[in-house]
Parts: C-alpha cells; structure tokens; sequence
C-alpha cells in the first residue's frame, strides 16, 4: 500500500521530517504488533510517500 500526502510531514524538512516519520512507522509498527496474529510490517520512504508492507507472519 502506498500512503501518499502525508500531512504528519507538511513543512517539514531534512532530519526534522525523517524523525517524524521514524516516530510515525514505530506508532503503527506497534499496532501491528497488538494483534493476536503476528504480522511483519515494513515501511520505506519514497520522496514525500510511504511504501507499507504488510505481511502475515
């Protein structure tokens, strides 16, 4: 899935932006990770986009 726009971004720049979204994939890393059934989540930065994968474990 692609996630597009990302509004958690806007005005941000450099390291500031790159924080956020380490902070931001961690959130739903972590949600994932709640579920009883156990999921493999990855994230990828593609320009102002995230690429999400996720996969039954």
């Amino acid at each position: 899935m692609r996630q597009e726009g990302l509004r958690i971004i806007r005005g941000l720049e450099g390291r500031e932006a790159e924080r956020l979204l380490e902070c931001w994939i961690e959130i739903w890393r972590g949600a994932v990770a709640s579920h009883r059934v156990f999921m493999d989540v990855r994230a990828e930065r593609q320009g102002d986009a995230l690429n999400w994968t996720v996969r039954a474990a």
